[in-house]
């Protein structure tokens, strides 16, 4: 099930790393996120699992063990635990099982790694941008370029030398 429509930026902005994102960037993660619904006593990853995607707990409690026998971990949704990817090592190293009726996002790994780092270089250019005077009067329509989707198609390394390309045309 697709989490566009299911799942508000409030939520979304209570995850580790995700609360810093543009409004934009939560709404392209949205778009690649799934939703999965899982019934008590269901396995949600194994111990061993390789692992390219992000999993969330929005709705329920999970429960981490390393082995069989080994002290059990609880994750329960608003609980401070519930804010972080579940068995976010790869391959995984913890089995997660559900212990009540829950629902995860799931989500490309490299995608939201993608998206946090762009995040992060849009900030600190904008931060460069602020504090330049020669800027100032361009600020807004540099943060909404930064903020375009156009704009997450080129590596976040690469932004400052094509922003720095601009030239100034006037037009009548």
């Amino acid at each position: 099930m697709k989490a566009d429509v299911q799942v508000g930026y409030s939520v979304l902005r209570s995850l580790v790393p995700w609360q810093d994102l543009s409004d934009e960037q939560l709404d392209l993660l949205l778009a690649k996120a799934e939703l999965i619904d899982l019934y008590s006593g269901q396995v949600l990853v194994q111990a061993g699992d390789a692992a390219n995607h992000h999993l969330y707990l929005l709705h329920g409690s999970l429960a981490e063990s390393c082995a069989e026998g080994a002290e059990v971990q609880m994750i329960t949704q608003g609980g401070e635990r519930a804010q972080m990817a579940v068995a976010d090592t790869n391959p995984r190293v913890v089995k997660v099982t559900a212990q009540t009726d829950c629902r995860i996002l799931k989500i490309d790994s490299s995608y939201l790694e993608k998206m946090v780092c762009w995040g992060a270089v849009s900030r600190a250019l904008l931060s460069d941008i602020a504090n330049d005077a020669q800027y100032q009067q361009d600020y807004f329509w540099i943060k909404s370029l930064l903020e375009s989707r156009l704009f997450y198609k080129i590596p976040p390394t690469n932004i400052n030398a094509v922003l720095r390309s601009f030239q100034l045309q006037s037009v009548a």
